[in-house]
């Protein structure tokens, strides 16, 4: 015998069975937030592979990540109840102001202040977090892989920065040197004699006659502080990237030859420029203005390792190394990227 579909009439209406209804349509902002995640995690484990962390490695590390989104979520958690405490003062003062009604106790004021301090406090945690992070990194993973870190948080940062420059090509601002269109134009415009006694000095390591032409591609005053001068040290670098006046920056000695063959490397390019016919120039500006702020960020690494300061090129690999935990390890999808590359599941 055939089994019949049962319709219930209930207070006169139809009882259907859950698979009949029909499903609400898919919120696009889940598909969205699955997306923004999908790509998080795949930026994750290119970073982590590339770096080669053993499963044992990982399995030490997994805890404290877990333990530092739990501190965050911890202390968003205490900001958004401090914001809820305010909003109904914000509220009673926005309905007086609505009514036309004299505020004498700017609330808004309050809340940037209060929105500020949590700002304060959590990049206090965060880097809190990151030194717990690398105490974890030090005491179990081995320098090549220290090191590699290090560069991959090196090639992020020259990424980051060639994008934006790459967006201003057109455009050279003011504030900190960006090298743009304007510093390949000024290059490219060089009369010819000009030029050739740039590329001398730069292969002679002539400091007196590349100077000058330096300021080509960095303006007055940005930069050129510090430059070796022949028969003694230059005078001391501006001050430390972090916190008090610390050691300084390295000085620029234009007498190495690795320097002078990093900025050769930039030169090529502006030559490259200046061999194209005006209309080629102006449709690859902006890429060629892109790849010169590339061998600039290039060329200041060179500077830094080659310094002669082990004080300042150990600085410089603890701040790339703390970008990479905070980038990648501090990340809140680190500790589920890690868990399912290990078959643990969510506790």
């Amino acid at each position: 015998m055939k089994r019949a579909v049962i319709l219930f009439v209930l207070g006169g209406g139809l009882l259907l069975p859950a698979w009949a209804q029909e499903k609400p349509a898919p919120d696009p902002l889940d598909g969205a937030r699955e997306a923004r995640d999908t790509a998080e995690d795949l930026e994750i484990l290119r970073a982590l592979n590339a770096v080669g962390l053993t499963n044992t490695q990982l399995q030490r590390l997994l805890p404290v990540l877990e333990d530092a989104q739990r501190r965050l979520r911890q202390r968003d958690a205490a900001d958004a109840a401090e914001i809820q405490d305010l909003q109904s003062a914000l509220a009673a003062e926005r309905r007086q102001a609505l009514a036309g009604g004299q505020v004498t106790t700017p609330m808004e004021e309050r809340y940037r202040q209060l929105v500020a301090a949590q700002g304060r406090r959590r990049q206090e945690l965060v880097d809190e977090r990151a030194r717990a992070i690398h105490r974890t990194l030090v005491g179990s993973v081995s320098a090549p892989q220290l090191a590699q870190m290090v560069e991959t948080s090196g090639q992020l940062a020259r990424e980051r920065r060639r994008a934006e420059w790459q967006a201003q090509a057109n455009r050279f601002q003011g504030g900190p040197f960006r090298p743009g269109g304007a510093a390949l134009d000024r290059l490219r415009d060089l009369p010819p004699a000009q030029w050739d006694q740039l590329r001398q000095a730069v292969a002679g390591g002539n400091i007196e006659r590349m100077a000058p032409f330096l300021r080509q591609l960095i303006p007055e005053g940005r930069g050129l502080r510090g430059m070796a001068q022949p028969g003694g040290p230059g005078g001391p670098g501006p001050a430390g990237r972090r916190g008090g006046p610390g050691p300084g920056r390295p000085r620029i000695d234009l007498n190495n030859p690795q320097v002078r063959s990093a900025i050769g490397a930039m030169l090529d390019l502006a030559e490259q420029a200046r061999s194209l016919p005006a209309p080629d120039y102006a449709a690859q500006r902006s890429t060629l203005a892109a790849g010169l702020a590339d061998r600039f960020l290039s060329t200041m690494q060179t500077i830094r390792r080659t310094s002669g300061e082990p004080q300042v090129a150990q600085q410089e690999q603890d701040d790339d190394l703390r970008q990479f935990i905070i980038r990648y390890l501090l990340s809140s999808r680190a500790p589920v990227v890690i868990r399912e590359k290990l078959g643990v599941p969510r506790g």
